[in-house]
């Protein structure tokens, strides 16, 4: 697409990173964005070319001040789809254009807070089934084929976390007994509470 427009191969700087989020907004998203941010503010790029507009940003406040730092130092915009050049061959700013990229700015936060939401309410619709919906595995949990089962080498610490909470003992009382009794090496007051409190037990 670049080069149908008349960019030189040779010239590009690719920018992307594997595993930054534009939804997440992430620590690799945000250093990968800080990067475009250097390149346009160095005065040695001419244009920024993206394949889809949330390509570059799924949040409205960071699509607005890319926009706004792209037309203060003059460096075109090229979106192939929806097709958007931000600004007019004298460097002045398509109207337009920038409408159409506002648009899409919101459209694309909104976009992004419903994936959010779909992807909650699909582990969440999991968990209730008792299958495994990502993220972290409880203690005293395993998955198989994408199920959780009791895991037997942590189901002891477990029942006895209970044992002992139902004897009377505190959380800080439940650590010491089960690091001295040898239970389990290391465990925080924090992980009993969770146990303890957590439905899935």
């Amino acid at each position: 697409y670049a080069i149908s427009l008349g960019y030189n191969e040779k010239d590009f700087i690719y920018i992307s990173s594997v595993g930054a989020s534009a939804v997440k907004l992430n620590a690799l998203y945000q250093s990968t964005i800080q990067k475009l941010k250097d390149y346009i503010l160095s005065g040695e790029i001419s244009a920024v070319v993206v394949y889809h507009l949330n390509r570059l940003c799924r949040n409205d406040l960071i699509a607005m001040e890319l926009k706004q730092l792209l037309i203060e130092n003059k460096v075109q915009l090229h979106v192939k789809e929806p097709t958007i050049s931000l600004l007019n061959l004298d460097g002045s700013v398509n109207s337009g254009a920038e409408l159409c990229f506002s648009l899409f700015a919101t459209l694309n936060k909104q976009n992004a807070q419903e994936l959010k939401a779909k992807t909650l309410r699909g582990k969440k619709a999991k968990s209730e089934k008792g299958l495994y919906g990502g993220g972290g595995i409880p203690f005293g949990y395993s998955v198989e084929n994408g199920v959780f089962i009791i895991n037997d080498d942590e189901k002891f610490v477990v029942e006895t976390i209970f044992e002992l909470y139902n004897n009377g003992l505190s959380f800080s009382q439940i650590v010491n007994e089960l690091v001295d009794t040898k239970v389990i090496d290391n465990i925080t007051k924090t992980r009993v509470n969770t146990i303890l409190h957590n439905s899935i037990y």
